[in-house]
Order: structure tokens, then sequence, then C-alpha cells
């Protein structure tokens, strides 16, 4: 309505329409128009981007949770280092800062925006009568100030001033779509720490714990595991659900005595219509490309 309003002020009492060409009419509309459209387009842009970059926050700080609730089950204490936690997840981003801060039987989880346009996370664990209970909490507000902790009362846990709590998993993703994420981020994560491995021994592992990375071989979703090839080594994330998708990784050495001897690698899941419990082919070095092998395609990361 403001336009339509602009666009008649303007022709009334500057000019007079049937003394101008249409062409002319056209090119003053498209000047008035154009800025509108451009700033719609832009907001929808970053309304995308909001949404991915919080999404991958929130779901980050839920890993950190529950991989919490895990190292507690296994050292009988919380950990306030993010490499400890074994996810691959790095403390520092373009859009987040992730850490953990343990107090008296408890440790708290943040993902702490770099970004005043998006919100931050932090999840909190705590040990209630020889069990742990985990809450995961948002700010009510996006900006760049690290959010209240979560409280207990008495085993009833609530988040803190200014903040809201929020499921698990977003309304908006699949229970699938989630739990796949940690198959291809442990997967990703293996195929790293195998480069890093070879580049301080001299060969790969076929050993998960050898990677020192915390994962377990095995989780509700998914198997873990590793072999090893002349030249290459490939690491498997397999489902153990026939709704969710595999993933494979492949690290490859490229070079010979007579040049640089280097390692590439690729991250392949299984198609659409391949979720299975089926470990998926391997991926294939032609002459220094890379390439998915059958039924499987390349996860860009």
């Amino acid at each position: 309505m403001l336009l339509n309003r602009l666009i008649q002020q303007f022709f009334m009492t500057n000019f007079r329409i049937d003394n101008f060409p249409i062409w002319q009419i056209g090119v003053v509309l498209i000047i008035l128009i154009l800025p509108v459209i451009f700033s719609k387009v832009a907001e929808a842009q970053l309304s995308q981007t909001v949404k991915a970059e919080e999404l991958a926050a929130r779901q980050y700080v839920s890993w950190m949770n529950r991989t919490q609730q895990a190292y507690y089950a296994e050292t009988a204490e919380f950990t306030n280092s993010v490499a400890n936690l074994g996810l691959g997840i790095k403390s520092e981003t373009a859009n987040y800062k992730y850490s953990s801060s343990t107090e008296n039987k408890a440790v708290f989880n943040y993902g702490v925006s770099q970004n005043a346009n998006f919100k931050s996370f932090v999840g909190g664990v705590f040990l209630i009568e020889n069990t742990t209970q985990k809450i995961l909490c948002q700010a009510n507000t996006a900006s760049t100030t690290k959010p209240a902790n979560p409280t207990n009362n008495n085993g009833t846990l609530a988040c803190g001033a200014n903040t809201m709590e929020v499921s698990q998993l977003s309304p908006t993703v699949k229970a699938s779509e989630s739990d796949e994420t940690e198959g291809k981020q442990y997967v990703g994560s293996m195929n790293k720490a195998q480069q890093a491995y070879y580049a301080e021994n001299g060969e790969f592992t076929n050993s998960v714990p050898n990677l020192g990375l915390g994962i377990r071989t095995e989780t509700a979703n998914y198997r873990y595991s590793i072999s090893t090839e002349n030249k290459a080594a490939f690491n498997y994330g397999v489902s153990k659900q026939g709704k969710l998708k595999s993933f494979v990784g492949g690290v490859f050495l490229i070079g010979d005595a007579t040049t640089e001897i280097t390692t590439v690698r690729i991250l392949c899941q299984t198609k659409t219509n391949g979720a299975s419990t089926t470990k998926p082919a391997n991926p294939i070095n032609q002459n220094g490309t890379l390439v998915c092998g059958a039924n499987t395609v390349e996860v860009v990361r």
C-alpha cells in the first residue's frame, strides 16, 4: 500500500502520464520497485542462513550434552574440554564458539553466537542420584552474550533467565535426519583423523580407538569400523536401522617415490533410496580423482 501511494504521488506531483512514452514509465517503475524486491530477497536469504546456522549450533550442543553423559558413565566425572568429548567439533567457527564448564555435580555446554543475528544455546547435564539428566535451552533473542545456565531444583531441570527449553530435535527436522547427522559427523572426523595418523606414523590404522576421537564402535544407530588396504583406509558408519543412510569415508595416498606423498579424502553416503543396514561400497581413486562407489553419492563438507 505504501509503495502504491508513493508511485501515485510521484506521478501526480511531477508528471502527466499521458505525456510520456510507455517505456519511460516502465523505467521509472523499475527504479522504484527494484530496491524493494532486492530487500525482500536479502531478507529471505538471511532468514535461511540464520535457520541453518542455529540448527547446526543446537545440534552440536545437544551432542555435547549426550556425550557428557557417556563421558561421565565411563570416567565418573564431567569434562570441561570440548576436545575430550571426541565429537570433532571445533571450539570456534565463523558464527559460534563452543565450550564447557564444570561445577559441582553439573556441566554446562555452550554454543555462543558470534553474530548478533543468531541465538545462542546452552545445555546442562546434572548428576541426580547417581544418574545424569540433561536439558537444552536457547536464548529468547539473538545476541552474542553467553546465555544463563539452566538450574536443577530438587531434580527438576529448568532453563535460566531469558532462555527457553527446546527439544533435542528441531520440529522442522525428521528424526532420521538428525540421527544421520551423527553418522556423517563421525565418519567425517574419522577421515581427518586418519590423515593426521598417517602424518605421524607413516601408515593408516584399522582401529577406531587409535584415532583418538573417543568415538565408540557402536551407538544406538550406527556401527563404526575401519578397513585398510594398499595406500588407502576406509572408515564406515553403517546404519543399524533400515531408515537411516550409511556413510563411508576414503583416505588415499597420492604420489610415489618421485613425487611428494600426500593424503586426500572423500566422504560418501548411500543414496536417498539406499537407506539400509548394509555396508556401503568403498570409494575409488581413479588416477588421483576420488569418486564414490556404487549406490553412494559424495557428501560435501
